[in-house]
């Protein structure tokens, strides 16, 4: 679970983590600990690490959730990681759609029914094999320009 830099909303980042953890899912939040409160009986369940980056946190993830802007947007398919977003500004709502479109993301509005969507993702394959397919297009392509067009092109 990241904003990355361009959302700062602590309540919201932490009704989302609740939502999520409440559906049983372990959450990797990128908020310093005790940025905001889980209650007792969710605290084993949510990791708070601080600033990651995410090249080292997005690999152990299962499901990324974020708010679909235009650094993680990227980062989780290259790696093949399919997505829950929730957008907030700029961008990230047409970034949304269109990783929903794709098949890679599950778009949310309402930041209670993350957890739903998060295993909604788990649980429908094709969420995580069409995510790995973008991944897999973008390893055959050999420069960075290519990488960013295909991107943009897939999502």
């Amino acid at each position: 679970m990241t904003f990355g830099t361009s959302v700062q909303d602590p309540a919201a980042m932490g009704a989302l983590v609740r939502s999520i953890a409440s559906a049983g899912v372990s959450v990797l939040a990128t908020v310093e600990p005790g940025e905001f409160d889980v209650g007792e009986s969710l605290r084993h369940k949510v990791h708070a690490v601080g600033f990651v980056p995410l090249a080292r946190l997005l690999p152990s993830a299962d499901v990324v959730v974020s708010a679909g802007g235009t650094g993680t947007l990227p980062a989780a398919p290259a790696l093949g990681k399919p997505q829950v977003i929730r957008p907030f500004i700029a961008g990230q709502p047409w970034n949304a759609r269109r990783a929903a479109d794709r098949g890679i993301a599950v778009e949310i509005e309402d930041l209670a029914s993350a957890g739903d969507a998060v295993r909604q993702v788990i649980s429908d394959p094709s969420y995580a094999r069409t995510a790995k397919a973008v991944a897999e297009e973008l390893t055959d392509l050999d420069d960075a320009n290519r990488v960013g067009k295909a991107l943009l092109d897939r999502l």
